[in-house]
Protein backbone atom coordinates (compact mmCIF):
# COMPACT_ATOMS: atom_id res chain seq x y z
CA UNK A 1 0.00 0.00 0.00
CA UNK A 2 3.01 2.38 0.60
CA UNK A 3 3.53 1.93 -2.78
CA UNK A 4 0.22 3.34 -4.42
CA UNK A 5 0.35 6.24 -1.72
CA UNK A 6 3.99 7.14 -3.98
CA UNK A 7 2.38 7.21 -6.88
CA UNK A 8 -0.50 9.77 -5.88
CA UNK A 9 1.89 12.44 -4.72
CA UNK A 10 2.71 15.24 -7.46
CA UNK A 11 1.06 16.80 -10.32
CA UNK A 12 0.28 14.78 -13.51
CA UNK A 13 1.69 16.04 -17.14
CA UNK A 14 -1.88 17.19 -18.04
CA UNK A 15 -2.46 19.07 -15.30
CA UNK A 16 1.22 20.97 -15.76
CA UNK A 17 0.19 21.85 -19.51
CA UNK A 18 -2.97 23.14 -18.68
CA UNK A 19 -1.45 25.29 -15.90
CA UNK A 20 0.94 26.65 -18.39
CA UNK A 21 -1.37 27.22 -21.39
CA UNK A 22 -3.48 29.24 -18.63
CA UNK A 23 -0.95 31.47 -17.46
CA UNK A 24 0.46 31.58 -21.47
CA UNK A 25 -3.01 32.88 -22.02
CA UNK A 26 -3.54 35.45 -19.60
CA UNK A 27 0.18 37.04 -20.35
CA UNK A 28 -1.07 37.49 -23.68
CA UNK A 29 -4.36 39.21 -22.94
CA UNK A 30 -2.10 41.07 -20.27
CA UNK A 31 0.54 42.10 -23.18
CA UNK A 32 -2.68 43.43 -25.71
CA UNK A 33 -3.83 45.48 -22.73
CA UNK A 34 -0.78 46.81 -22.04
CA UNK A 35 0.09 47.87 -25.63
CA UNK A 36 -3.42 49.59 -26.73
CA UNK A 37 -3.59 52.36 -24.53
CA UNK A 38 0.17 52.85 -26.16
CA UNK A 39 -1.07 53.20 -29.41
CA UNK A 40 -4.74 55.35 -27.93
CA UNK A 41 -2.08 57.43 -26.25
CA UNK A 42 0.09 58.00 -29.59
CA UNK A 43 -3.21 59.61 -31.31
CA UNK A 44 -4.17 61.96 -28.62
CA UNK A 45 -0.40 63.33 -28.39
CA UNK A 46 -0.48 63.44 -32.32
CA UNK A 47 -3.55 65.45 -32.25
CA UNK A 48 -2.03 67.73 -29.51
CA UNK A 49 1.03 68.79 -30.81
CA UNK A 50 -0.78 69.11 -34.44
CA UNK A 51 -3.24 71.83 -32.89
CA UNK A 52 -0.43 73.68 -30.92
CA UNK A 53 1.48 73.74 -34.34
CA UNK A 54 -1.50 75.03 -36.16
CA UNK A 55 -2.07 77.37 -33.20
CA UNK A 56 1.66 79.01 -33.04
CA UNK A 57 1.38 79.09 -36.90
CA UNK A 58 -1.88 81.44 -36.76
CA UNK A 59 -0.42 83.18 -33.77
CA UNK A 60 2.32 84.44 -36.15
CA UNK A 61 0.34 84.73 -38.72
CA UNK A 62 -1.57 87.43 -36.56
CA UNK A 63 1.50 88.76 -35.36
CA UNK A 64 3.02 89.42 -38.81
CA UNK A 65 5.99 87.97 -37.57
CA UNK A 66 8.19 87.83 -40.63
CA UNK A 67 11.19 85.48 -39.45
CA UNK A 68 13.65 86.01 -42.21
CA UNK A 69 11.96 88.23 -44.63
CA UNK A 70 11.32 91.80 -45.08
CA UNK A 71 7.56 91.92 -44.44
CA UNK A 72 5.03 90.56 -42.78
CA UNK A 73 4.47 86.83 -44.03
CA UNK A 74 1.44 84.60 -43.94
CA UNK A 75 2.09 81.50 -42.34
CA UNK A 76 0.44 77.76 -43.44
CA UNK A 77 0.68 74.30 -42.81
CA UNK A 78 0.50 71.80 -45.31
CA UNK A 79 -0.63 68.06 -44.37
CA UNK A 80 0.25 64.72 -46.34
CA UNK A 81 -0.96 61.35 -44.89
CA UNK A 82 2.15 60.90 -43.05
CA UNK A 83 3.50 64.27 -42.11
CA UNK A 84 2.69 68.03 -41.80
CA UNK A 85 4.87 71.10 -42.63
CA UNK A 86 4.72 74.22 -40.87
CA UNK A 87 5.70 77.43 -43.27
CA UNK A 88 5.79 80.67 -44.28
CA UNK A 89 4.22 82.23 -46.96
CA UNK A 90 0.68 82.44 -48.66
CA UNK A 91 1.62 79.10 -50.41
CA UNK A 92 4.53 76.28 -49.64
CA UNK A 93 7.16 76.32 -51.06
CA UNK A 94 10.26 73.73 -50.70
CA UNK A 95 12.40 76.46 -48.66
CA UNK A 96 14.67 75.16 -46.37
CA UNK A 97 12.83 77.54 -43.78
CA UNK A 98 10.25 75.25 -43.40
CA UNK A 99 10.10 72.82 -40.71
CA UNK A 100 8.27 68.87 -41.73
CA UNK A 101 7.03 66.51 -38.67
CA UNK A 102 6.59 63.12 -39.78
CA UNK A 103 4.20 61.09 -37.99
CA UNK A 104 4.72 57.64 -36.36
CA UNK A 105 4.28 54.97 -38.55
CA UNK A 106 1.07 53.85 -37.37
CA UNK A 107 -0.26 56.89 -37.28
CA UNK A 108 -2.03 59.05 -40.46
CA UNK A 109 -3.92 61.96 -41.49
CA UNK A 110 -6.89 61.54 -43.67
CA UNK A 111 -8.31 64.04 -46.15
CA UNK A 112 -10.35 64.33 -49.28
CA UNK A 113 -7.84 65.90 -50.83
CA UNK A 114 -3.81 65.67 -49.38
CA UNK A 115 -1.70 67.06 -49.75
CA UNK A 116 -3.88 70.00 -48.07
CA UNK A 117 -2.54 73.59 -47.33
CA UNK A 118 -3.53 75.13 -44.17
CA UNK A 119 -2.79 78.82 -45.00
CA UNK A 120 -3.53 81.49 -42.25
CA UNK A 121 -4.02 85.34 -43.25
CA UNK A 122 -1.68 87.88 -42.22
CA UNK A 123 -2.92 90.22 -39.44
CA UNK A 124 -6.79 88.42 -39.46
CA UNK A 125 -5.26 84.79 -38.67
CA UNK A 126 -8.35 83.56 -40.73
CA UNK A 127 -8.72 80.49 -43.09
CA UNK A 128 -10.86 78.69 -45.16
CA UNK A 129 -12.80 76.38 -43.04
CA UNK A 130 -12.18 72.86 -43.18
CA UNK A 131 -14.12 69.90 -42.01
CA UNK A 132 -13.36 66.35 -41.08
CA UNK A 133 -9.68 66.41 -41.15
CA UNK A 134 -8.97 62.78 -39.52
CA UNK A 135 -6.05 61.79 -37.72
CA UNK A 136 -5.94 57.54 -37.25
CA UNK A 137 -4.03 54.75 -36.24
CA UNK A 138 -3.51 51.33 -37.34
CA UNK A 139 -6.04 49.96 -34.69
CA UNK A 140 -9.00 52.10 -35.58
CA UNK A 141 -8.82 54.86 -33.01
CA UNK A 142 -8.90 57.99 -34.48
CA UNK A 143 -9.82 61.97 -33.96
CA UNK A 144 -11.65 64.03 -36.62
CA UNK A 145 -10.40 68.04 -36.41
CA UNK A 146 -12.87 70.41 -37.31
CA UNK A 147 -11.25 74.00 -38.11
CA UNK A 148 -13.53 76.97 -38.22
CA UNK A 149 -12.51 80.29 -40.17
CA UNK A 150 -10.85 82.10 -37.05
CA UNK A 151 -8.57 79.10 -36.41
CA UNK A 152 -10.78 77.23 -33.78
CA UNK A 153 -10.55 73.65 -33.81
CA UNK A 154 -13.37 71.12 -32.31
CA UNK A 155 -12.13 67.41 -31.88
CA UNK A 156 -14.46 64.37 -32.22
Amino acid sequence: MKRSADFQRGFTLVEVIVVIGMAAILMAVSVIALVRPQVQASVSTITDTFMADLKQQQLLSMMGDSGSQTLAQAHGVRITASSYTVFVGSAFTGSTDNFAINLPSEVTFSYSTLPLDIIFTKHSGEITPISNLIIRNTSGDQKVLTINRLGGVTVN
